[in-house]
């Protein structure tokens, strides 16, 4: 072979070098590419933090009755976004028994816990665990799929109960709030947890 021919040979494997250096090059970019990308998930939860950090700490280490505030003892109005119950001028005070009306219920916070709060009736209450003057309170969180939950008197999706039951809206799950929120109707496989309470100096607080 001539020297044009070893020549050409020599470039084809230096273009063939090359070629081999760039497609080895575009790992590491592209692993840079990644790291990029997850730095700015880094930055972007700092960012975060730094905007409601603040918040959220407050929320945890509160000792009122909103949500969080886990030493606090007094139940306090919580009114859901988007709902208008007849409670919310009162939203985040302390909940009074002699201004709570017969077969109503309300959203409260109590214990860093969100529950429903229910007077019915107390001469019909079966199961009295943990209730004073037809106050009884249960967390509000469905025992199925966790869907929230809600008192409803009257007609309800499920049939007439003119007394009122808790009722959650997902899969139609039901449950009886005169016996300890055992269930009537529906897919959740256990009582609502409830919520022991009493009154004191008429405000409705934890037992």
């Amino acid at each position: 072979m001539d020297d044009e021919g070893h020549g050409d040979a020599r470039r084809r494997t230096a273009d063939e070098g090359a070629d081999r250096a760039v497609v080895e090059d575009d790992a590491p970019v592209t692993v840079s590419r990644r790291s990029f990308v997850k730095a700015g998930v880094v930055v972007a939860g700092g960012a975060w933090a730094a905007a409601f950090g603040g918040s959220i700490i407050k929320g945890i280490t509160s000792t009122s009755g909103q949500e969080g505030g886990a030493s606090a003892n007094v139940f306090v109005y919580y009114v859901p976004s988007g709902e208008s119950p007849w409670y919310a001028a009162n939203d985040g005070k302390d909940v009074l028994a002699d201004e709570f009306p017969l077969l109503e219920s309300a959203k409260v916070l109590i214990r860093g816990k969100k529950a429903v709060l229910v007077r019915v009736d107390e001469s019909k209450l079966v199961d009295r665990a943990g209730s004073e003057q037809g106050f009884v309170a249960f967390e509000s969180k469905c025992t199925h799929l966790g869907c929230q939950v809600y008192f409803l008197a009257g007609t309800t999706p499920i049939g007439e109960y003119p007394d009122g039951l808790i009722y959650c809206p997902c899969h139609q799950g039901a449950f009886d709030p005169y016996r300890g929120a055992k269930v009537v109707f529906g897919p959740p496989p256990q009582p609502l947890p409830r919520i022991p309470l009493r009154v004191v100096n008429g405000r409705l607080e934890a037992a």
